[in-house]
């Protein structure tokens, strides 16, 4: 956290994953003259594949940081394309509405264990934690050369296990979630002990 200023708001992506969720967290306690814009990406047709996640996620911070989320713009799309193609749009346009000083983003790298099939492979190797973005401002990534253990950790350092049960990690489309096979439940038990 010491990398990104404590003043100004900030843009950021709400997964409804255990990262972004707790990077939320952090700010907003550590960095206590911010404000966050969350935005959410959801399945238009799978209620349950993320839309409880990233609003229970967003209630549990409301309850304890209040007035400090100026905004949580949901996006629904039929599917991942959709998505990534107006992931960028969407926070231009959140970016410009709240003049906003800075994008977040809570990506952690790949655990060596872990390089199989399914894995996000831009997530391989180490990146600079502060980058400017096509926008202008600084996108900070403060997880990015960390695995999902230095997640765990900090979970259990802030006793947030409360905030980890809201959140979802499987990447599976169908019921039952989790899944237990895809590469993101595997990365999750590799690092917590559980799915």
């Amino acid at each position: 956290m010491k990398d990104i200023p404590n003043s100004g708001t900030y843009v950021m992506m709400l997964s409804g994953g255990l990262d972004s969720a707790l990077l939320s967290y952090l700010v907003l306690k550590e960095l206590p003259n911010t404000k966050l814009v969350l935005s959410s990406v959801c399945h238009q047709s799978l209620n349950y594949y993320n839309l409880f996640n990233v609003i229970a996620i967003t209630n549990w911070l409301h309850a304890r940081f209040p007035n400090r989320i100026e905004e949580h713009y949901i996006g629904y799309y039929k599917d991942r394309n959709e998505a990534r193609n107006n992931r960028t749009k969407t926070r231009d346009r959140l970016i410009n509405k709240h003049q906003a000083s800075g994008i977040l983003t809570g990506m952690t790298l790949n655990p060596s264990e872990l390089m199989t099939e399914g894995r996000d492979e831009s997530r391989d190797k180490k990146r600079e934690i502060r980058v400017i973005s096509s926008h202008g401002v600084y996108h900070y990534r403060p997880f990015i050369n960390s695995t999902k253990q230095t997640v765990a950790e900090l979970y259990n350092e802030h006793n947030l296990q409360d905030l980890a049960n809201l959140t979802i990690s499987c990447e599976s489309e169908s019921l039952p979630r989790p899944c237990k096979e895809c590469w993101w439940c595997k990365e999750k038990y590799w690092a917590f002990g559980y799915y």
